[in-house]
């Protein structure tokens, strides 16, 4: 039991790259005992997880924290912790790696011990991502969760797979090369690469603008802010589902959570000065985001692009950057995890049956489908936002936060999301039953009792999240208080009157936002 009590984020962890190891050296080809391993290492990191988020400090401390020497020269230590924010972020990863080894478990792939490999690998990359509290080792998981997806796009049967994998891995190694040298530059000057240190360091104002537009650029493209974002539709198009989920479910994510993590609270000065700027791409991304999504008939590209508009939304939670907002963009990515995971999941289970991705196969298939046809309407509905469903809570604090200090950039955003909902209710109205002969669809086998059973809890997970979400506000408020301090200290906001500000302004703008 001290194993389990001390080193449990680590455990959370390690379970799915045990399960990928395992997978990998198994001596017999058996796609239902690599499918049984899988499966089982998903369940003890979701269990675990579970218990994390559950115990968790609410007052924004971090909990459960683990601090080894790793590499002493160069000031790399193995330091591991987690706070409400975090540990919401890991709970979604173990349950997106859930949805997406189902959502694997019939795709036709001849390497599935690689395969499902690759897909726990990416998942332990981003739980280790949200638990670091030493910048070298964030980067570290942060390339560990994104190198398995390229493997993953290049393995899909779309034509331009190939292409698209490319594609993502010059941004990817991009990013990881902006992020890498921004942390080697940030510890040579502040003298840690400890998170907290990074914290408490003062950096100059001008160290606060490059530091940020480094970290900013790095993190901007795995939102990826609109500017950034034309990796994302191509992956997620051309790769298979499972690759699509990790993509928009978890990788998304991981931008974001570098913005709170790092970006704004660590340095003040430069996001006071850089606030409109990103608040204007944000908003940009919400409109141009949902307005490029109406033209798909691809559902794959539909979420792509829709996954554009709502980080979009996130980031003004983020830089509104009060605490009520700030819970609401955490509270946002969680429970998009969740919308993301579930229409995938359905699609899955769609494309095992011979349909392909596209809006008109859909609905000619969905004659024969009722009950899923009902499950995927109910997973559009849902992903638009509609009151008492998942996605509402967290977009409806973001807006109420907003109002008080970005009126018009939450105005933008609101009027994007009006979109979003026509978007998303227009598409669910095209995914319905048409009539169709059974002659030209031919056999369809039907939906096996797990499925139903799985797709069944998710869509009860939306329901709940929805209807009870101060289950994990309550546990991410503490967090976002933390934030706001960190991101509004007016002694550390004091230098950008270098920038062009004057000391009486900077913090007057600061104690407004708190």
């Amino acid at each position: 039991m001290d194993i389990l009590n001390d080193h449990i984020l680590s455990l959370t962890v390690l379970a799915p790259i045990l399960g990928a190891a395992l997978i990998a050296l198994l001596p017999i080809r058996s796609r239902a005992l690599a499918r049984w391993l899988a499966s089982v290492f998903s369940g003890v990191s979701f269990l675990l997880a579970s218990v994390i988020f559950t115990l968790i400090d609410k007052s924004g401390e971090f909990d459960f924290q683990e601090l080894m020497s790793w590499i002493p020269g160069l000031g790399i230590s193995y330091h591991v912790g987690a706070d409400g924010a975090s540990a919401a972020l890991l709970l979604t990863s173990s349950v997106v790696l859930a949805a997406t080894l189902f959502a694997s478990f019939r795709e036709e792939i001849a390497e599935y011990k690689f395969f499902y490999s690759m897909i726990l690998l990416s998942a332990a990359g981003a739980m280790g991502f949200f638990i670091s509290m030493n910048l070298y080792l964030m980067i570290l998981f942060y390339a560990l969760a994104i190198f398995p997806v390229f493997m993953l796009i290049g393995m899909g049967s779309r034509k331009k797979g190939a292409r698209a994998a490319v594609k993502f891995v010059l941004f990817m190694s991009s990013s990881v090369s902006l992020l890498f040298v921004g942390t080697a530059a940030v510890s040579a000057i502040g003298g840690s690469s400890e998170i907290l240190d990074i914290y408490s360091h003062r950096f100059s104002a001008h160290e606060q603008l490059f530091f940020f537009m480094i970290f900013a650029a790095g993190f901007g493209i795995a939102v990826p802010l609109i500017l950034l974002h034309s990796w994302l539709s191509d992956s997620v198009e051309e790769g298979p589902i499972a690759a699509g989920i990790l993509i928009c479910a978890i990788v998304v994510k991981m931008g974001a959570y570098g913005f709170f993590r790092l970006v704004l609270p660590a340095f003040p000065a430069a996001t006071l000065h850089y606030n409109t700027p990103i608040l204007v791409i944000a908003a940009s991304g919400v409109v141009g985001g949902f307005f490029i999504a109406i033209a798909q008939k691809e559902i794959k590209r539909l979420i792509a692009f829709s996954t554009v508009a709502y980080m979009g939304v996130a980031l003004i939670g983020l830089f509104a950057a009060n605490r009520m907002s700030v819970t609401g963009s955490i509270l946002h990515m969680v429970n998009h995890g969740f919308a993301v995971s579930a229409i995938f999941a359905l699609l899955s289970v769609f494309c095992a049956r011979g349909s392909d991705t596209d809006l008109h196969c859909l609905c000619r298939m969905s004659c024969r489908m009722p009950v899923l046809s009902v499950l995927l309407v109910f997973s559009f509905v849902a992903y638009a936002g509609v009151p008492f469903l998942n996605m509402f809570p967290g977009e409806f604090l973001i807006f109420l936060g907003a109002f008080q200090n970005s009126t018009c950039f939450a105005i933008i955003g609101m009027l994007g999301l009006a979109v979003a909902a026509a978007l998303m209710i227009w598409t669910a109205a095209r995914s319905v039953c048409v009539k169709v002969s059974n002659e030209e669809l031919g056999t369809i086998s039907p939906v096996r009792a797990g499925e139903m059973v799985a797709l069944i809890v998710m869509s009860s997970a939306i329901v709940l999240s929805g209807l009870f979400p101060d289950f994990i506000i309550s546990r991410v408020a503490g967090s976002a208080g933390a934030f706001v301090k960190l991101a509004n200290r007016v002694e550390m906001i004091i230098p950008a009157s270098e920038l062009g500000y004057t000391t009486e302004s900077g913090a007057s703008d600061a104690l407004r936002r708190e």
